[in-house]
């Protein structure tokens, strides 16, 4: 078995560019959770040659049946982290379409890929599987944004588009919410949405502009005067937190 693991590079795999059709999944954890959730998307395992059977054996229980192939690439992998990075996933960046009748989270040109993949993980947690983005905007499937989601992205609908126009087109039975620096909005704790429903949050810097605020609800989240703003991460995951305790509560 482990003569397997060990065979010749059989495709050469490049640093990451955004033209790319493929990406990377990096470590253990989010290599699992693409084979798992999406195996018909990996085209390559590699590790280390300092993996441990452990690995080796869960990598083998969900790469077998699939047929994936696994090999060691010491040199490819310490591109992405030196000594410290034992397991990486080769694979095709999906197309997909967001479900019509569920929530939607909607991001208008975010820039930070922690942001973007902190957002992408606490989505998981509070039952949110949607995600639009509204281009230009920080690369949803950069190795960066796919490991700081923790591998959440595998389980999640990400869609592309090139405006909010574009998007109320596609989507227009969604009822948006948008979420403002303004204490005159209504308060996001007093917010009962009605399905189904998008949050809408703006860039990092700029937040939403006035065209993006046509025909939706403006939201506030109540703060302390103390700062004037909170982290994109940390406001969408406060709203979508509020509308998941609410849910399990009614």
């Amino acid at each position: 078995m482990l003569k397997y693991l060990y065979m010749q590079h059989s495709e050469k795999l490049k640093s990451y560019k955004k033209e790319f059709d493929y990406s990377y999944a990096i470590g253990v954890f989010p290599t699992l959770e693409i084979l798992k959730s999406s195996p018909h998307l990996v085209k390559k395992i590699l590790i280390s040659s300092k993996s441990t059977p452990e690995i080796i054996n869960q990598l083998l229980t969900h790469t077998t049946p699939s047929n994936i192939p696994i090999e060691t690439n010491d040199k490819f992998l310490t591109r992405f982290g030196g000594d410290n990075i034992h397991t990486l996933a080769a694979f095709e960046k999906p197309t997909q379409q967001l479900s019509p009748n569920k929530p939607h989270i909607l991001l208008v040109n975010p820039s930070d890929m922690g942001n973007l993949g902190s957002i992408i993980r606490s989505m998981l947690g509070f039952n949110f599987q949607d995600l639009a983005i509204i281009t230009p905007a920080a690369d949803v499937f950069h190795p960066k944004v796919v490991r700081s989601s923790m591998g959440a992205i595998f389980k999640s609908r990400i869609q592309h588009l090139p405006s909010i126009h574009d998007y109320i087109k596609k989507y227009p039975t969604h009822t948006r919410y948008n979420f403002i620096l303004d204490e005159n909005s209504q308060k996001l704790s007093l917010l009962t949405p009605t399905l189904p429903y998008t949050l809408v949050f703006g860039n990092e810097g700029t937040g939403l502009q006035p065209q993006d605020l046509q025909n939706g609800t403006p939201i506030f989240i109540e703060q302390s005067p103390e700062i004037d703003s909170l982290n994109l991460a940390i406001s969408t995951s406060i709203a979508m937190h509020h509308l998941y305790t609410k849910q399990k509560t009614s």
